[in-house]
């Protein structure tokens, strides 16, 4: 029953976490208005608007318009109804609601990188205090990392990134790691001390350099493969997550 519930309750809040993801990446506000079709504007009535099975039963169409819905929205509802399952099966009591507010920051990152290209500075703002709070007051320390480890690790770390999005700036002309790649590493290396902080850069960078491939192979022309860019910011995340998931396995 508390599997189906956690379940249920992912689906629910994946679709909050899904708005929140789309209006932050436009400048929209959170509040209002109610949920709307982004093709005519037109408000979605609630029975149109049930998390994933409405995607399902609509056919990936829009009732209003009959616009094609974005995969995006099933996605990040079933990511979420999955993460917060494994969440109710690893953790317990305060830890259990820490990592589930964690996973929300760490799932809209994700999609808002990897959708549009965007760490918002607001995000990264929550990350830090919610880190602040969570690993220094709460004592939710997965990898038991000391505090002076803890904070060198992420100045270090965001050096190094920078140092390395100068790099190719200088070398490809164009911009690889953008600063809020730099700001989400020195957020995220508060958790890893220097301990994980190689094996969640290795991790990183393989499923970027995975995700060029792949897109390579939708590409026939190379010039079309050099404007190819693969959110970092998200890989980053997603690592994060699943080195904690691991650890704490």
């Amino acid at each position: 029953m508390l599997t189906l519930a956690s379940i249920l309750f992912g689906l629910i809040f994946g679709s909050f976490l899904g708005s929140t993801v789309y209006r932050l990446a436009n400048d929209k506000s959170l509040l209002t208005p109610r949920s709307y079709c982004p093709h005519c504007n037109r408000t979605i009535l609630w029975y149109y608007n049930i998390p994933f099975f409405s995607y399902i039963w609509l056919k990936a169409k829009t009732q209003c318009c009959h616009s094609s819905i974005s995969t995006f929205y099933p996605f990040i509802e079933v990511s979420t109804a999955i993460i917060f399952f494994i969440n109710i099966f690893l953790f317990q009591n305060i830890d259990l609601i820490l990592i589930s507010f964690l996973s929300a920051i760490l799932i809209i990152i994700f999609f808002t990188d990897y959708y549009y290209f965007l760490i918002h500075n607001i995000l990264v703002a929550i990350f830090l205090l919610f880190t602040i709070v969570a690993i220094f007051y709460f004592q939710l320390n997965p990898f038991n990392i000391s505090f002076l480890n803890s904070v060198l690790c992420s100045l270090i770390s965001m050096l190094i990134i920078w140092l390395i999005g100068r790099l190719h700036l200088l070398l490809r002309k164009t911009e690889g790691l953008g600063f809020g790649d730099v700001k989400l590493i020195g957020v995220i290396s508060l958790w890893t001390g220097f301990a994980y902080l190689p094996i969640l850069i290795i991790i990183s960078s393989t499923l970027a350099i995975f995700h060029i491939l792949i897109i390579n192979k939708l590409f026939i022309q190379k010039e079309k493969f050099a404007a190819v860019k693969s959110p970092f910011g998200s890989y980053l995340s997603l690592t994060l997550l699943m080195l904690i998931y691991f650890n704490q396995w």
